[in-house]
């Protein structure tokens, strides 16, 4: 069963009744979970699964909208994954995550919503006393959370793959990886997750209909030939079914307590009926009528095999043919279905085998016998021992086994006698002796046997013909696809490899081995069955290559990584390698006799992407091949420079920009693009602005512009406080925008919204400029739907409409979007002053959770406002606080945040005698501090008070006109600010 956890929704006041499981884990902690509890605190245990031990631990809990919006950032970053288009199901899962926990924390009653997760189970893993567990725990949740944070802001993709634990899981075993993430823990709790894992959905989760199971709709309805049960007061009959799967005419009147079809498959004119206990036996065919072939007179009964079904009959047990009449009267004590012409029976304690007119054949004899084999051999117990019996009652093996067991996988027979085992053939006669501690078949018919004696495996061929002698501490077939087989072995000193006739390949003094994976290359598989990746032993666990023909190693054991790549197909591979130097993970490329072609000097091959390590090493390999067969050279990353180079196939490279230049030299405007994003990122070239600007330019003009380099020059001209600059960017977004098909433009028409909004680059148009908001919003920019808000509630080219505007900001809150939680909460309770006073209480709690998310936003500018917005609530509407402190610690982090307000409310909060908060100490604090904020200004300037009037006598001797007059304005300013 493994250590269970279990995460709850619960609210933070609630009791029993307000809790709903929603999800589990198995013997770890899912991913999902860190991102969930993070930022959280203790909370009173959930005991309800505490069935086998309780160690005391307390639940985690965390604020459910909070944690909604942080797993809604991990979504957004992924989905804005360079390479997330090549895994489908993944945006498609993490979208059916954010909707099924979204829908749970709606339905979620009452006020205050946690997640809570019962980690006790996963506790016992540690040796930790509660209290220790929980600050362990707590801290990894914070330490993972903010890893997970600092990446999505620098636009990390690697490092966030890193920090999700996508680097171990390269999405082949798809059931590890929704385990490990935490998608299959909700398997149980909605019908989307349930099986996932077994293979990703392909309805996304709003268009998902969950369907009833298909072996419970046929028990419960279907009864074959377009008959359906139906009942009435309890009974049971049946009906026809017509073309359009609607009942149609009555074939059976409801006068039966159970029907079951005669066959398990259901597709037989058969019936079983029962009433008052008893079973009997009808004809239906599907247009009726019914005949009924055997009134209720039965105890039981099995299904018809071979035109025959065992039944049971005051104790009894016979056979009964279709037509309801005996083939063998109930008069045994157990039986089975015939196998061939034989069946086995049981009379009293003694079993025995019959024909099909019921006379024993075989008599009984046996303790036990089992049904014969297709090759005529059945199993038996005699006086306590097993043998193998043939149909005409010899043995083929005698009754003096302990164990006998039919294995289809060999086939044959495994025999037991003691601690010893072997093997008998189908037919019963002998194969291994039974001298062996466990014998393991590897590999398809006919198969080789691995053999352990004692602690030490060895090999025997299907023959039973010893090749390996027992010396390994492990022993098992590597894959099928060469014959004969190869065994990969583990000793005292190693992994290695053997051959089938017992060679050694490898010697045993690795700490792994494993497949070179296959290249899946344009329509056809590159495979090199000869090439093994080994591991030194060690903590370094490095890789090489084994080339099993020669046999040697290739490749020497230095590298991190290791992939096999094809650029001719016709030929051995390359090796892409990772070598980690000082920390960093640097690739390189290997020739096929393990020379260097590029050493592991460079961050980065093809391009800075993932979607996990390993698939970014495979997906890496698959790009080399196909861009070096077609003669084109690949982009890497330099790490001592941090520059750009193209990697040729014959070991030799290219300037980054020389070869991009000439690229748009020739015709192909998207090289001046990639060249301008490098200079103005810094990324693969020495950031340079005019650079930048200049491949822009190339890029949005002459016979092919590019849209997206128009918006791109658009923003840096945005930029600039130069209204002709700002003129030619609306104009130049405007353009890229007709073509906003063409290339992912929501980012930009929010820019160019912003820019009407504001009149930016030209006059204002508030009308256009919500339009261009509504249109970036439906694209999916959450600073779009913020922006709406703010149109909606100012009535900037809308009608104004608060509600409208409340709703925006809240969908941009879950979004992420600063500043748009303490708009949602201003909105709200300046809609909930006209409500009763039950209902206003509860939009002002909601409008106070708004401010509280806004407050745990680490990057919101509107600290202060949100603080004094939540003050404000505490203080005047009569919110319950979260803790006893709340409302001193609100205003002292607006405080601190600059806000003057707040700085006057906890003065007087702090001077009050009756406050339960009062702190002269703290008063005083703020105090001196408001009071130097005050005088700040006239500290600042540092200009001479003397010369102002040393200018002025500069100026008596002046004379030319207009000089004298400059020069007076300039004394003017100059005495403004020294005041």
């Amino acid at each position: 069963m493994g250590n269970r956890s279990y995460l709850y929704l619960t609210s933070r006041h609630g009791d029993a009744d307000d809790r709903r499981e929603i999800s589990e884990a198995n013997n770890n902690l899912p991913r999902l979970w860190y991102i969930l509890l993070a930022l959280g605190e203790t909370a009173d245990a959930i005991t309800d699964q505490r069935v086998f031990a309780d160690a005391g631990t307390p639940n985690f809990s965390a604020d459910a909208r909070v944690a909604l919006n942080r797993f809604q950032r991990v979504t957004d970053a992924l989905l804005q994954h360079p390479l997330i288009d090549r895994l489908p199901a993944l945006p498609r899962h993490l979208r059916a995550v954010a909707a099924y926990l979204e829908e749970c924390v709606d339905e979620q009653a009452g006020d205050d919503i946690l997640f809570s997760a019962n980690l006790d189970e996963y506790s016992w893993f540690y040796d930790l006393s509660p209290e220790e567990f929980v600050t362990m725990q707590q801290r990894e949740f914070n330490t993972v959370w903010a890893d997970i944070d600092d990446c999505i802001r620098r636009g990390d993709h690697l490092g966030l793959e890193r920090a999700l634990g996508f680097e171990n899981d390269d999405f082949t075993d798809w059931n590890q990886w929704c385990w490990s993430f935490g998608i299959g823990g909700f398997g149980d709790y909605h019908a989307y997750f349930r099986n996932c894992d077994d293979a990703p959905r392909e309805e996304e989760f709003a268009d998902f209909v969950p369907q009833p199971d298909p072996w419970e709709v046929a028990r419960a309805n279907d009864l074959g030939l377009n008959r359906r049960q139906v009942e009435q007061d309890g009974l049971f009959g049946v009906c026809q079914v017509n073309d359009d799967d609607e009942a149609g005419e009555i074939l059976l009147p409801a006068e039966w307590s159970e029907i079951w079809p005669a066959d398990d498959e259901g597709a037989s004119e058969e019936l079983w009926v029962q009433r008052d206990g008893r079973i009997g036996l009808l004809r239906l065919p599907a247009g009726g009528p019914a005949t009924l072939l055997l009134p209720p007179c039965l105890d039981d009964f099995w299904g018809f095999t071979d035109g025959l079904a065992v039944v049971k009959q005051d104790d009894k047990m016979g056979m009964l043919r279709r037509d309801g009449t005996w083939q063998i009267a109930p008069t045994f004590d157990d039986l089975w279905d015939f196998s061939g012409d034989l069946a086995a029976a049981r009379s009293g304690d003694l079993h025995g085998y019959i024909d099909r007119t019921g006379n024993w054949i075989i008599p009984p004899r046996f303790e036990h016998c089992d049904a014969f084999s297709e090759d005529g051999i059945a199993s038996v117990t005699e006086q306590g021992k097993q043998g193998l019996l043939r149909r005409d009652g010899s043995y083929a093996q005698p009754p003096i086994h302990d164990e006998i067991d039919h294995d289809p996988a060999i086939p044959g027979w495994r025999l037991r006698l003691g601690d010893k085992l072997g093997l008998a053939h189908p037919d019963g006669s002998a194969w291994l002796a039974i001298e062996w501690d466990e014998i393991v078949a590897q590999g398809d018919t006919p198969c080789w046997f691995a053999v352990r004696r004692e602690k030490h495996w060895g090999l025997l061929d299907h023959t039973g013909r010893q090749c390996a002698p027992c010396q390994y501490l492990e022993l098992a077939i590597r894959g099928t696809e060469t014959t004969p087989p190869q065994f990969a072995v583990t000793s005292e000193t190693g992994f290695g490899m053997i051959a089938a006739d017992g060679r050694e390949l490898i010697p045993a003094r690795y700490g792994d081995i494993d497949h070179l994976l296959p290249q899946w290359h344009a329509n056809r598989t590159c495979t090199a069955l000869h090439l093994v990746l080994v591991q030194e032993r060690g903590d370094k666990g490095r890789l090489g290559v084994w080339n099993l023909d020669l046999p040697a190693l290739i490749v020497p054991c230095e590298y991190q990584a290791i992939a096999a790549f094809f650029p001719d197909p016709e030929r051995p591979p390359l090796f892409l390698v990772v070598q980690e130097a000082a920390g960093q993970a640097l690739f390189g490329i290997v020739e096929r006799d393990g020379k260097t072609l590029f050493a592991p000097a460079f961050d980065w091959i093809i391009e800075n992407h993932g979607i996990a390590r390993n698939t970014d090493i495979e997906l890496t390999r698959n790009a080399l091949a196909d861009l070096w067969l077609s003669g084109q050279p690949i982009l890497a990353h330099r790490s001592a420079d941090q520059r750009n180079l193209w990697l040729q196939a014959d070991g030799t490279t290219l300037d980054f920009a020389d070869k991009l230049a000439a690229d748009y030299a020739a015709g192909n405007p998207q090289a001046a693009l990639d060249l301008a994003r490098a200079y103005r990122s810094g990324n693969g070239l020495p950031q340079d602005d005019e650079q930048a600007r200049h491949w822009l330019e190339c890029a949005a003009g002459g016979d092919k512009p590019l849209p997206a380099a128009q918006a791109e020059l658009a923003e840096i001209l945005a930029e600039t406080d130069d209204e002709a600059q700002q003129t030619r960017a609306r104009e130049l977004l405007e353009t890229a925008l007709q073509r906003a098909a063409d290339w992912p433009s929501a980012g930009y028409r929010n820019l160019f919204g912003h820019m009407l909004l504001n009149g930016h680059g030209g006059p204002a148009d508030e009308a256009a400029a919500y339009r261009h908001f509504s249109l970036s919003a439906d694209q999916g920019n959450p600073y779009a739907t913020f922006n709406l808000g703010i149109c909606l509630e100012n009535g900037w080219g809308v009608a104004g409409n608060p509600q409208q505007a409340m709703q925006q900001f809240s969908k941009a809150d879950k979004r992420g979007v600063p500043d748009a939680a303490h708009r949602a909460g201003l909105l709200i309770a300046r809609l909930a002053k006209n409500k009763s006073d039950q209902k206003r209480l509860r939009q002002m709690e909601k409008a106070a959770e708004c401010q509280r998310r806004e407050l745990a936003t680490a990057d919101s500018n509107t600290i202060g406002a949100a603080c004094l917005a939540l003050a404000d609530l505490l203080q005047n509407e009569g919110i319950v606080p979260k803790h006893d402190r709340e409302l001193p610690d609100t205003l002292e982090t607006g405080a601190l945040a600059g806000n003057t307000d707040c700085i006057e409310r906890l003065i007087k909060l702090s001077e009050a005698a009756d406050s339960p908060w009062h702190d002269p100490e703290r008063a005083a604090h703020w105090r001196q501090q408001r009071d130097a904020d005050a005088e700040a200004p006239a500290q600042k300037s540092s200009i001479p008070r003397w010369l102002p009037f040393l200018l002025l006598v500069v100026i008596a001797f002046q004379r030319v006109r207009w000089l004298r007059y400059a020069g007076l304005l300039a004394v003017v300013l100059l005495l403004y600010r020294c005041m």
